[in-house]
């Protein structure tokens, strides 16, 4: 009965919508018609097997996904504690390295600045300050013509 009223209602609406209702009519009437059915023929199972059915569901609900969420919960924050160890790692290597180069390319300039600052260091926090790039401007310059001379 259910199937023929969406079948009638799919060709009233007509087109792909309507192949979408039967289909939704279908499966409501498969949902509906078993337990439908079993309480029908046999009305005294019925209930004891709701009965067991809602059992069962606490059982799972309340006995067996807590533990296993408090599993997975302690593998995950396990999981992210060693890729938060590995980044560090990672950005204390990159931190070395820049300060390497740092150290390497104040080195290398020493005598054409006139006051070199710590490896990322500075009042700026970055490494030279608009002091240091002015004096080593002018004094490239000097070294410049001195060269020319």
């Amino acid at each position: 009965a259910l199937v023929a009223a969406a079948a009638a209602a799919a060709a009233a609406t007509g087109g792909g919508g309507g192949r979408r209702m039967a289909c939704r009519g279908a499966t409501y009437f498969c949902i509906l018609a078993v337990p439908l059915a079993v309480a029908v023929t046999n009305p005294d199972v019925f209930l004891p097997a709701t009965n067991f059915a809602g059992a069962y569901g606490m059982t799972t609900l309340f006995g067996i996904l807590p533990p296993v969420m408090a599993l997975r919960m302690r593998a995950q924050v396990a999981e992210a504690e060693a890729r938060a160890t590995r980044l560090q790692a990672a950005a204390d290597a990159r931190l070395a390295a820049a300060r390497a180069r740092e150290d390497a390319s104040a080195g290398s300039v020493g005598g054409l600045v006139g006051s070199t600052t710590p490896a990322l260091g500075g009042a700026s926090g970055v490494g030279a300050t608009t002091a240091d790039v002015g004096s080593s401007a002018s004094a490239a310059s000097a070294a410049s013509a001195a060269s020319a001379a």
